[in-house]
């Protein structure tokens, strides 16, 4: 799986079988639940889990699934289960988790 995110971008791809990749999501969720949501991706990691967390340049923090599905747009969001993060993993290009 390969994320690219930037302003106003979030691109989730998958590697198929051929070696191509297969754009999975082209938007965090549907406008319409956004709500006060930035788009302007400043940075994103990956939790030992799977998941995996963006970050906007207005600190809003949200979690995504594995599968890149959004799960919710603060970690601590009113009327959401807290979700703890234990670890987060770092990523060096070239090697492997």
């Amino acid at each position: 799986m390969i994320i690219v995110t930037g302003k106003d971008v979030y691109r989730y791809f998958k590697q198929q079988e051929n070696g191509t990749f297969k754009t999975i999501h082209k938007e965090i969720c549907p406008a319409k639940n956004l709500g006060d949501l930035s788009t302007d991706i400043s940075c994103h990691a990956w939790m030992a889990d799977g998941r995996f967390i963006l970050c906007n340049e207005k600190g809003q923090i949200m979690l995504l699934e594995q599968n890149g599905d959004f799960k919710q747009f603060t970690i601590t969001a009113a009327g959401k289960p807290p979700v703890n993060i234990t670890a987060v993993v770092s990523f060096v290009m070239g090697q492997g988790l």
